[in-house]
């Protein structure tokens, strides 16, 4: 997750390969709730990508659900490719995240040892969230 110029909650996602043909959004409950499907252009160019989740730029659809976030409401929101077959790994956030989101930051969680059960929200810069996505390809 990032915070857009208009400081409008993005997802912000890279690949290797074939690019993701959509955004998956979910509402965390005692499982995860389908909430939004966000289908992607036909033809995403270079990698990273960011896509405003409060105002869909005009070439991105929201094929089902709805993008009305409600406070205090936890969801996780990830990018998808139908033809892999995969997802990545996705993160969580609420509405109060864009007071925790610095400028120019990438905000993604670690599930490490802790017992925490949405991670630990760690911040990155664009080039090292680049350079760490290298690795999962």
């Amino acid at each position: 997750m990032t915070l857009n110029d208009k400081g409008e909650l993005a997802i912000i996602t890279a690949w290797c390969g074939d690019p993701p043909d959509g955004v998956a959004v979910y509402r965390h409950g005692d499982k995860l709730i389908d909430q939004a499907v966000i289908r992607a252009p036909a033809a995403l160019a270079v990698a990273p990508v960011t896509v405003s989740l409060e105002n869909l730029p005009d070439e991105w659809s929201l094929v089902e659900g709805d993008l009305d976030f409600r406070k205090d409401q936890v969801y996780k929101v990830t990018a998808y490719s139908s033809k892999a077959r995969v997802s990545q790994g996705g993160t969580n956030f609420t509405l109060e995240s864009k007071e925790k989101i610095p400028s120019g930051q990438i905000m993604i969680q670690h599930h490490g040892n802790d017992d925490l059960r949405f991670g630990t929200d760690v911040f990155l810069s664009t080039t090292d969230f680049t350079e760490i996505a290298k690795h999962y390809c």
